[in-house]
């Protein structure tokens, strides 16, 4: 099994809208953000985005949470396609890890950039 690198720059890029419906239909509970955490270990997040359109709330404890991550909130006024993928391309460089957490192939072409 190969080792992670201490070193290694990582983004993590949330389409949450998609991510926590599915969640919820297919296992009937919320998204447990701190197993994806866990699962980094060590390695250094850079970015931490979370992505959930106008239209759909987003809670005060949830904000607090995320923040306490140094997590960023973007609410585009439709779905979050376009505006993560954006993202994503624009700090490709910076990183040496992209995760994306989403459930559609509408990111598929992101993956293979």
């Amino acid at each position: 099994m190969a080792k992670y690198l201490v070193s290694q720059k990582i983004g993590i890029f949330v389409d949450a809208e998609n991510i926590e419906l599915s969640g919820y239909n297919i296992y009937g509970g919320r998204t447990d953000y701190n197993k994806i955490l866990k699962a980094i270990g060590e390695r250094e997040i850079t970015r931490i985005i979370y992505y959930k359109p106008q239209y759909k709330e987003i809670s005060d404890d949830f904000k607090k949470f995320w923040n306490g991550l140094g997590g960023e909130i973007k609410q585009p006024l439709k779905n979050a396609d376009s505006l993560l993928i954006m993202d994503a391309v624009t700090l490709a460089d910076k990183l040496d890890v992209v995760i994306m957490v989403g459930g559609d192939k509408d990111y598929l072409p992101l993956l293979w950039y």
